[in-house]
C-alpha cells in the first residue's frame, strides 16, 4: 500500500504577508464560478478603499461586503508543491539510514535536481514503495479576511457632490473652482455597488447634467413643485394625468430647465405614459409628494430655529405647506425625524409632550456600531417602531427587509428597557436602550 511522506522547507527568499486569504461568502464564490465558466470580466467584482485607515469593501454588481481581519490563534503556512520524488525504503532498515535517505533526496530537490530516480533499484517484492513529496513555504499568514454583507457607504456622496449642488439656472462661473464627477468617477470613489450607487443618487435627488452628477437643491425642487401644483386647479388637471406641456407652461416664466423639470416630475411619479414621447403624461404619487413636503418642513424648522418643535405644530405646518389633499403621517418621514418627550418621566408620555426634529438617516454612519452610538447619543431610549427605520439599510436581503437581521442587530447592540421590574411598553411596542455605556461603544 502506498503511503505519503511530506517534507517542508522555508525558502531563503521568503517574504511574509505577500498573500491575502479571503473567506468568500457563498454568493461571491458563485460569482467567481460564473466568471470562470462564462468568461465575464472582473469589473463586476472590485475592492474599494477610500483611505489606508478605512476598512476596504468588496463590491459585486448589487451588494457591498466589508472586509475585516480575523486573526488565527496559530500561524498558517501557505505551501507550494515541488517535484514528486520516489522514495524506496526497506522497513527493516534502521531509522538512521531512513532519515539519511530522505535528507539526500530532499537536498537534491532544493538544488534543482528532479531526484534520484535512476539511481534507485525498485524491487517491490522486498520493499514497500512510498512517495516523498516536497513543499516550499511561500508565506506565513497570521490572519484571514472575512466578508460581511454591509450597508453601502453612501455618506461619501455628500462630501463629493454637496459643493456643486444645483440651485437653478447658472451663468457658468459659480463653481469654476469645484470638482465635478462623472458616474465612473463616483463608482471608483464611493464604497458601494453600482446598483446601490444608482439607488442612492436617485434618493438624494441627483441628476446627470452635462455629463456630471449633481445634487438638486431641496429649495429649488420645492419651488418647481409649488409652481406646478399651484396651477393644477387653474388647468383643471388631476395629479394622475399631468401632461408635460402643462408643467412647462407653469414654470415658463422662471427660466427653469425643461430637462431638469421633467426629471423631477419623473421622480415623483408612480408611472409615466410615454406613448406620446413629445408630451409624456405623468401619474404623480401623492405619497412621494407628501413625504417631500414633510421633510422640507422639518428642514426649514431645523435651519431657522435649530431646535425641536412641538409635534402638533409640526403637523399643522406640514399640512399647510402641502398643496395636496393627502393625510400627513409620521410613517412617511420616520427615517428623517426623531421624536422626543418634553418630560423626562416615562409615565408622563403623551402627544402634547412630544417634540420632533430633523434627523435624517442619510447623515448617519454606515458602520452598525457607530450608527448605534449616534442613535443612543441622541436619545436614551428608542421605541421599536421608531428605531427600525434607522436600521433598514443593515437588514436588507435581496432588497427585502429581514426581520431576522433586525433582531440580530438589536440583540448585539441593545437591551430591552425595564420599568419598575417589568418590560416597559407603549402602544404594545417595546423600548430599547444601549447595551453598553456610550463611551464604550
Amino acid at each position: 500500500m502506498d503511503i505519503m511522506d511530506a517534507c517542508i522547507f522555508f525558502s531563503q527568499d521568503l517574504e511574509q504577508s505577500q498573500y491575502k486569504l479571503i473567506e468568500l461568502a457563498p454568493e461571491v464564490a458563485a460569482l467567481f464560478d460564473e466568471i470562470r465558466t462564462q468568461g465575464e470580466e472582473f469589473p463586476s467584482l472590485c475592492i474599494k478603499a477610500s483611505s489606508p485607515d478605512e476598512e476596504p469593501v468588496l463590491c459585486t454588481k448589487d451588494k457591498t461586503f466589508t472586509i475585516r481581519k480575523q486573526h488565527y490563534s496559530n500561524s498558517l503556512l501557505l505551501l507550494s508543491p515541488l517535484n514528486f520524488v520516489p522514495n524506496v525504503r526497506n522497513r527493516q532498515r534502521d531509522e538512521d539510514n531512513d532519515v539519511n535517505m530522505i535528507d539526500d533526496d530532499f537536498e537534491q530537490i532544493s538544488n534543482g535536481v528532479s531526484g534520484r530516480v535512476n539511481q534507485i533499484n525498485l524491487d517491490e517484492s522486498e520493499e514497500e514503495s512510498s512517495i516523498l513529496r516536497a513543499f516550499e513555504v511561500v508565506d506565513v499568514l497570521n490572519y484571514f479576511c472575512e466578508l460581511t454583507l454591509s450597508a453601502p457607504k453612501i455618506e461619501q456622496l455628500d462630501e463629493l457632490l454637496q459643493p456643486t449642488i444645483y440651485k437653478g439656472p447658472e451663468n457658468g462661473s459659480e463653481y469654476k473652482d469645484e470638482k465635478f464627477y462623472t458616474f465612473d468617477e463616483l463608482d471608483n470613489l464611493v464604497q458601494a455597488s453600482v446598483k446601490e450607487l444608482k439607488k442612492a443618487l436617485e434618493s438624494k435627488f441627483a441628476l446627470e447634467i452635462n455629463g456630471y452628477w449633481r445634487y438638486i437643491d431641496h429649495e429649488y425642487i420645492f419651488e418647481i413643485l409649488s409652481n406646478v401644483l399651484g396651477m393644477l386647479n387653474l388647468y383643471s388637471v388631476e395629479l394622475e394625468s399631468l401632461p408635460l406641456n402643462i408643467i412647462e407652461d407653469a414654470v415658463k416664466g422662471y427660466g427653469h430647465s425643461t430637462f431638469i423639470t421633467q426629471r423631477i416630475f419623473e421622480y415623483f411619479s408612480e408611472s409615466n405614459d410615454f406613448m406620446d414621447e413629445s408630451n409624456p403624461i405623468f401619474k404623480l404619487s401623492k405619497e412621494k409628494l407628501c413625504r417631500f413636503f414633510g421633510i422640507h418642513t422639518l428642514k426649514i424648522n431645523d435651519k431657522l430655529y435649530n431646535q425641536r418643535v412641538p409635534i402638533d405644530l409640526f403637523f399643522e405646518l406640514w399640512n399647510r405647506d402641502t398643496p395636496l389633499e393627502f393625510e400627513a403621517s409620521f410613517n412617511l418621514i420616520n427615517d428623517n425625524a426623531i421624536i422626543f418627550n418634553n418630560s423626562n418621566h416615562l409615565t408622563e408620555k403623551s402627544k402634547k409632550n412630544q417634540l420632533i426634529r430633523y434627523f435624517p438617516v442619510s447623515q448617519l454612519s454606515s458602520n452598525p456600531k457607530q450608527r448605534f452610538k449616534q442613535l443612543f447619543s441622541t436619545k436614551f431610549e428608542w421605541r421599536e417602531d421608531y428605531i427600525k427605520p434607522f436600521l433598514v439599510d443593515f437588514c436588507l436581503v435581496d432588497d427585502k427587509f429581514s426581520t431576522k437581521k433586525f433582531n440580530e442587530l438589536l440583540l448585539e447592540y441593545t437591551k430591552i428597557l425595564y420599568w419598575e421590574g417589568s418590560i416597559y411598553r407603549e402602544g404594545g411596542m417595546v423600548f430599547y436602550t444601549s447595551k453598553w455605556p456610550i463611551s464604550l461603544i
